[in-house]
């Protein structure tokens, strides 16, 4: 419980309700869950900036360090609109990090973000999931 001061007063603020991805006020702008050897990543969206891009990537790197072993890291962009190139590079980085930890990508994302990563090539280097809830099954 955490408490908001109004003047002299304090008022108490409620706890959101729980929900089954990790959000904590660190990071903000991604949703972070973990299963047994993957990790799942939502970027909060609707668009990914520099800003953006930096507090996901740091968020992901910071809570898969200590971990043992990562199977999967499974990305789901429903919630980002428009594919910038700072939404591509945060992908091509969160990609960099699963070689370094020897997982796969798994990516779930709009007709229109997959069209753009296909025309650069870049649809190759992650697992295409055409479901978000498939994302969940690999989470398990």
């Amino acid at each position: 419980m955490s408490f908001l001061t109004l003047g002299s007063s304090l008022v108490r603020r409620p706890r959101p309700l729980r929900s089954d991805w990790f959000d904590d006020d660190a990071r903000s702008g991604v949703d972070l869950r973990f299963g047994p050897s993957a990790v799942a990543i939502r970027p909060t969206g609707p668009g990914i900036d520099a800003s953006n891009a930096s507090e996901v990537v740091s968020a992901v790197r910071e809570a898969t360090s200590g971990r043992r072993r990562l199977d999967r890291f499974l990305i789901d962009l429903s919630g980002v609109d428009v594919p910038s190139s700072m939404a591509i590079g945060m992908l091509l980085e969160l990609a960099r990090l699963a070689d370094e930890a020897g997982a796969t990508c798994h990516l779930h994302a709009s007709n229109r973000f997959v069209e753009v990563l296909r025309m650069l090539r870049l649809d190759g280097r992650y697992t295409m999931v055409r479901d978000a809830r498939r994302l969940d099954d690999l989470l398990r």
